[in-house]
């Protein structure tokens, strides 16, 4: 398998999951500065979830989007993002999970959701933002406070596979058969 193909199967898989997530229409605009639109939309689906689930009221929930600045018209209406947060609690509400791809995959629970989006998003931003500033992001934006998550999500590489795949050039390239016979059964 190529880099490019690894890459490819990678943002296809995660381009799925984003298409998947419930209330997507009634979102209102999001800002169109914050990185690919739809995978912005997601991560906001996915932080409604993260929220509703784990206890939060629909009012701490509207007002946690109205102040994040994530929207393009600033302050949306109330009944707009209540229409959103329901649409989502409806779709989590009986076992907290979500259920992506039609069912073929396991649901799955909306703060690993959240949390696989929003290291893909660092990842992106990664390209155009220091270190520093995706930290300020990621803090006003998605609420990150942890100082360790904050480290670590600014130090992801947009290009996450890179390592994963030149351990393949070099098992592909490895003298030893037994060696490379194990790397490759070990890699399938």
């Amino acid at each position: 398998m190529t880099s490019l193909n690894l890459d490819k199967l990678r943002k296809e898989w995660i381009a799925t999951q984003i298409r998947d997530l419930p209330g997507s229409p009634l979102l209102p605009r999001i800002r169109l500065d914050l990185g690919e639109e739809d995978l912005v939309r997601a991560l906001l689906v996915a932080k409604i979830a993260m929220l509703d689930t784990t206890g939060y009221q629909l009012s701490y929930i509207s007002t946690h989007l109205t102040e994040s600045d994530l929207f393009a018209d600033h302050y949306p209406e109330q009944y707009e993002l209540e229409a959103l947060i329901k649409a989502v609690r409806q779709q989590t509400q009986f076992s907290g999970r979500f259920s992506l791809l039609n069912g073929s995959l396991l649901p799955l629970v909306p703060d690993d959701v959240y949390l696989l989006l929003l290291e893909h998003w660092a990842a992106g931003r990664s390209r155009t933002l220091t270190p520093p500033q995706l930290q300020r992001e990621l803090t006003h934006l998605w609420g990150v406070k942890d100082a360790r998550v904050l480290e670590a999500m600014s130090s992801l590489s947009a290009e996450p596979l890179a390592d994963y795949l030149r351990f393949l050039d070099r098992v592909d390239t490895e003298p030893d058969v037994r060696i490379r016979k194990s790397c490759e059964r070990a890699c399938e």
